[in-house]
């Protein structure tokens, strides 16, 4: 998040350049994650399973990039992050999967298809991603946009707690920024 001065020079660009959302940063808190140390179970029918190269192929269908757009590659992915999906007659349905991983904390992202949501999905597969991340001694962390009420909900469900909001910015296009 910018700082207040800069938020300021950005709130003054037109709306064609720039967007303004607010964030929330959330913590994970262990001892409210009743489900760890409890045996996972998927609906029957479907397998939760951790990526590896070919399922990171089939994970493109959700047009998120793993493998380019948060990370340098697709081994720098499966040497250094962490992903699991769910999956039903060899059709991924839902991902979870580290965007990052820094100073030992995995920045959560879960997507499940529009029409397989509504079911538990996300919840499952990020339960197993987190415990994941424990085993490999990595924190999972959770930012979304604030007016995400289902990813806000999902969170506060898996453990994690509220720390606080933040601004965030995107920018449409390039634009130059000067500190005068």
């Amino acid at each position: 998040s910018p700082s207040l001065r800069w938020q300021k020079k950005l709130n003054k660009l037109p709306a064609s350049l720039i967007r303004y959302r607010e964030r929330i940063r959330f913590q994970f808190d262990r001892h409210i994650a009743d489900y760890l140390g409890a045996e996972l179970r998927c609906p029957p029918g479907f397998e939760i399973k951790l990526l590896d190269s070919d399922l990171l192929t089939v994970a493109s269908k959700f047009g998120v990039g793993i493998d380019s757009k948060f990370w340098a590659s697709a081994d720098d992915f499966l040497t250094n992050g962490v992903g699991v999906c769910i999956l039903k007659d060899g059709e991924m349905l839902s991902l979870c999967y580290s965007a990052c991983i820094v100073d030992g904390l995995a920045e959560v992202d879960v997507i499940t298809l529009p029409e397989h949501r509504g079911r538990g999905l996300s919840r499952i597969v990020s339960q197993r991603f987190i415990m994941e991340c424990l085993q490999r001694n990595v924190i999972p962390t959770w930012d979304c946009f604030a007016n995400n009420e289902a990813s806000v909900r999902l969170a506060q469900s898996l453990g994690f707690v509220k720390l606080h909001d933040y601004s965030f910015y995107t920018f449409n296009v390039p634009i130059v920024l000067t500190d005068n």
